[in-house]
């Protein structure tokens, strides 16, 4: 991708937009904070944060690298490595060899998506199926608990839909492109499901489910679109929650998160769509992380060995005999070599290599699929033909970030005993790389004992990402 390559080049030329850009949102937090004081209330710690994070953002600025596909490569092993250094020390501290727990999070995350969708839909059904492929659309700007809570929430809700009762006048039916009259949740997420979302949304809201910080649990920046779709539903639109359900759909609503309804309307078409038929090209993280949850049962007692004998080496194959067995069996399986993986905002900083500060305070902006917009590509369009076909600039920045992680794998292997030796597949480099940043973005948390790289398993509190079995409704 040579022009990809080009383009990343090119971010370190761009220090003083960043900057001048960081600059304006200090300026008008400090203006908020003025006005704050003068009225007398208190000004928020988060806002004193963000401005701290804005000034050394400014100041990193001036000292943007280049980043080439092989500077990407390095950072993205270097913050691999982090959950792996954390258990070798661990190791030689306390005597105790633990896996690296941060690439087990796909196989963590298949079994529990696959007990909500097998409780909730029956073992081997259409349906468990269909939630399987949908639910991870729950997991844009979402922690991955409150994305399995959302998730059991939205099978209970489609499960038990019919049991919603909705109605709306016809101005709100013209609006939303639906009938007027009444209807049910689950009839209408089968047929208008972003509509469907949204009067989910405002039945939550209008119930009292979930409050606003805003005044009457409003937001207190609510923009114009938002208020006058809230005033339109509010005026003709009564979503009626039974008891029994309202914990399902605020668990749910509450994994809209900021993104809003769009996400779990999405989620809603990807449930009523045809399994076999599964895509998303225009979501880049979505399908990857599916992609990846769906074979990562299969390759989970490989990963697990391998993330071992990464850290431990001979030692760790000497007191699992079998390791090798289970490594060569799941790195036999086409998904180990598979180059798919899951680029989010955490690894994404990783492969962009912005200065921590810069990343932190432009924010979504270092986004992957943003990432080449940022280097100058906006409305980039690519020949038919070429390696990436008629690809935009987020699509490049996407497959620039995939490649980065799939060539940093490739550098990370272990020697097996009886010979030969396995490279980490791109999603393990991802996953692990994931972690890394985040301990770069929590010092305080990990050098405090309350969060650690070493946990115990996958659900351990302490991890950076704990995972629990979330709460099934019937």
């Amino acid at each position: 991708m040579p022009m990809a390559e080009s383009a990343m080049a090119s971010l370190s030329q761009r220090g003083p937009e960043f900057a001048a850009g960081m600059h304006a949102e200090l300026e008008q937090h400090r203006s908020e904070v003025e006005g704050l004081k003068g009225r007398g209330q208190s000004v928020p710690s988060k806002k004193y944060k963000r401005m701290d994070v804005l000034r050394k953002g400014i100041e990193e600025s001036s000292s943007i690298p280049e980043t080439g596909m092989a500077a990407s490569v390095g950072r993205i092993k270097e913050t691999a490595m982090a959950p792996v250094r954390a258990v070798r020390a661990h190791a030689k501290k306390t005597g105790e060899m633990v896996a690296p727990m941060a690439g087990e999070f796909y196989p963590t995350r298949a079994k529990i998506g696959k007990g909500i969708a097998e409780a909730t839909f029956g073992a081997g059904s259409e349906e468990a199926l269909r939630h399987t492929l949908a639910s991870p659309a729950l997991s844009a700007r979402m922690g991955p608990q409150k994305e399995v809570e959302a998730a059991a929430g939205m099978a209970t809700v489609l499960h038990r839909g019919k049991d919603i009762g909705i109605h709306v006048e016809p101005h709100v039916a013209n609006a939303l492109g639906i009938e007027a009259g009444r209807t049910h949740f689950g009839r209408l997420a089968a047929t208008h499901p972003q509509a469907a979302a949204l009067l989910l949304q405002h039945g939550v809201r209008s119930s009292g489910l979930i409050v606003g910080k805003g005044e009457e649990g409003r937001p207190q920046q609510e923009s114009v679109s938002a208020r006058s779709r809230r005033e339109m539903l509010e005026s003709g639109a009564k979503v009626n929650i039974p008891e029994h359900l309202e914990e399902p759909a605020k668990a749910f609503v509450s994994g809209y998160g900021i993104t809003g309804f769009p996400k779990g309307g999405r989620a809603l078409a990807q449930f009523h769509a045809d399994p076999g038929a599964f895509g998303g090209q225009e979501y880049h993280k979505i399908p990857s992380y599916t992609w990846n949850i769906l074979h990562g049962a299969e390759l989970a007692e490989g990963t697990h060995h391998f993330l071992g004998a990464l850290a431990h080496g001979d030692q760790w194959f000497a007191k699992h005999p079998q390791a090798e067995g289970k490594i060569r069996k799941a790195a036999a399986s086409p998904h180990w070599n598979d180059p798919t993986t899951t680029v989010d905002v955490w690894s994404g900083r990783a492969a962009a290599g912005l200065p921590y500060h810069v990343a932190r305070g432009l924010g979504e902006a270092t986004n992957p699929e943003n990432i080449m917009g940022m280097a100058g590509l906006k409305g980039l369009s690519k020949p038919r033909g070429s390696p990436v076909g008629g690809a935009g600039a987020p699509t490049l920045g996407y497959l620039w970030g995939e490649e980065a992680h799939r060539r940093a794998g490739a550098g990370m292997h272990v020697r097996l005993p009886g010979g030969g030796r396995v490279s980490a597949p791109a999603h393990v480099a991802q996953s692990l790389s994931w972690y890394g940043v985040q301990a770069q973005e929590y010092p305080g948390k990990i050098k405090s004992g309350e969060k650690t790289l070493v946990p115990h398993s996958a659900g351990d509190p302490r991890s950076l990402n704990p995972l629990q079995f979330p709460q099934v409704w019937r």
